[in-house]
């Protein structure tokens, strides 16, 4: 149960956050830059549920020790590579422009 519960928080509940903030966000995202953009909107809520683990952590409301480092890894991780694809699709294009 302890495993299932730890999956639910690193995997589940963030994905769920980003499908939410799609449902709700005004103009869809319809190319893949603009999902770059919408993602780079999510980091804030993203962030802020890996402050909501920690303390869970440290108040030991959670039953598992690692959940807040696994996700911030995989946040962290995710982020990086979402941030160099949106950088090079960025110059990509305003060299096109040019």
């Amino acid at each position: 149960m302890e495993t299932l519960l730890f999956y639910q928080y690193v995997l589940i509940i963030p994905v769920l956050t980003i499908l939410i903030g799609y449902v709700f966000v005004t103009p869809k995202p319809k190319s893949f830059f603009s999902f770059l953009k919408f993602f780079f909107r999510m980091i804030p809520f993203l962030l802020f549920y890996g402050f909501i683990l920690y303390f869970l952590e440290e108040k030991k409301v959670m039953g598992s020790g690692w959940v807040f480092y696994t996700y911030m890894f995989l946040f962290l991780t995710i982020s990086f590579i979402t941030l160099v694809i949106y950088i090079f699709l960025g110059i990509k294009k305003k060299n096109k422009r040019n």
